[in-house]
């Protein structure tokens, strides 16, 4: 895995994406990827927990896995993802609340926010 944090996100992100194309004709590929993605969201955030969206992809990647699990029947598991999604979001709207001037979450002008 690598070990530039941005090189991470990439890598975690393409996996999400690649997931996101499987959804619909090969969902065991598409969970499986997704599976890969939420990991290493799940180690970034556990290394960076100052990069708000390292959390906030992955809430991203975790609903995606529930609307995965859903559609093959699995809803319990994807009652969790969603659940863990939920949780992630909530508490990112409370530590970067929108700022009163843009509307904007602050986390998104963090300059730990990554531009891409």
């Amino acid at each position: 895995m690598p070990d530039v944090l941005q090189y991470r996100h990439d890598l975690a992100r393409s996996y999400n994406n690649l997931g996101e194309l499987l959804k619909s004709t090969q969902p065991a590929e598409s969970e499986k990827s997704t599976r890969r993605a939420i990991e290493i969201y799940e180690k970034l955030v556990s290394d960076v927990p100052d990069v708000p969206a390292y959390r906030q992809a992955l809430a991203a990647s975790l609903s995606n896995l529930g609307f995965i699990l859903v559609s093959t029947g699995q809803a319990p598991a994807a009652e969790a993802a969603y659940n863990r999604a939920i949780d992630i979001d909530e508490k990112l709207s409370k530590a970067f609340p929108p700022c009163r001037s843009t509307g904007k979450s602050w986390a998104r002008s963090s300059p730990n926010w990554p531009t891409s």
